[in-house]
């Protein structure tokens, strides 16, 4: 239980270098994309159904795994049936707290699957890489 600890090698650089990669919560521009959806937008819907969301960047635009993705889903009120779906990638990615709109189009419904539909609109945020 007795211990003796001697340094001997002081006065001198450790060659310890902080990586490049570093995620500082204290920065958060250090972080992958975080997006969030702020905004659903269909007025799109007509003849075709070109859905769009307005997103917000949250983290920073640091190497993430694969890019964000906002997948839209379209649902029948009565029945909660899903109606159709699209998913839009968000690229290139915007820095914090900054703004994007993302949108795709919703095929192969007719003129009143998308009359009284609910879209949503998910992020999908794979994280660092």
């Amino acid at each position: 239980t007795n211990v003796d600890l001697r340094y001997t090698d002081f006065n001198r650089d450790f060659g310890i270098a902080m990586p490049s990669d570093v995620v500082d919560f204290a920065d958060l521009t250090t972080l992958p994309p975080i997006y969030s959806v702020k905004s659903v937008d269909t007025s799109g819907c007509g003849a075709t159904c070109v859905v769009a969301a307005l997103v917000t960047n949250l983290g920073g635009t640091h190497a993430a795994k694969a890019p964000s993705t906002i997948t839209f889903t379209m649902t029948d009120p009565g029945s909660s049936a899903v109606v159709g779906t699209c998913t839009a990638t968000i690229q290139p990615d915007v820095g914090h707290n900054k703004p994007k709109v993302a949108s795709c189009t919703i095929s192969g419904l007719s003129g009143a699957d998308h009359n009284a539909a609910v879209v949503t609109a998910t992020a999908f945020n794979p994280g660092h890489a």
